[in-house]
């Protein structure tokens, strides 16, 4: 049997002493969650996305310590969210991926990430 948990402290003790092998996976550093950003992009929205957005999946693998499969979720938010408005994935949709990703979680957004839209454009500061 094969057991996967992110919420170890919730599985009752006795049942965890039973279990023969332990492996822990941690979540990836900057340089693998860059990769996964682009990687993810790449495969949804193409090559081109991923040159397109590589500010965006920069800022977004540096702010944010997410798992591989956080980083999927929040680039097929992203990728639904683009394919709805007809437009292309941008910094918005990325990050309204990481927000619901985020919230899955049980966290928030960081406070110093405050979004401006004007006229479509969106500034971090």
């Amino acid at each position: 049997m094969i057991l996967s948990t992110n919420k170890p402290g919730n599985i009752d003790e006795a049942f965890f002493r039973r279990i023969r092998h332990v492996i822990d996976f941690h979540r990836p550093d900057l340089d693998q969650r860059r990769a996964i950003w682009a990687h993810y992009t790449g495969v949804l929205a193409g090559a081109g996305a991923v040159a397109t957005l590589e500010a965006p999946l920069r800022l977004c693998a540096e702010r944010f310590e997410l798992t591989p499969a956080q980083i999927k979720g929040a680039v097929l938010t992203a990728h639904f969210d683009s394919l709805r408005a007809d437009a292309a994935i941008a910094l918005p949709d990325l990050l309204r991926g990481v927000a619901r990703e985020l919230r899955k979680d049980g966290r928030s957004m960081p406070t110093d990430l405050v979004l401006t839209t004007t006229r479509g454009q969106v500034h971090v500061a």
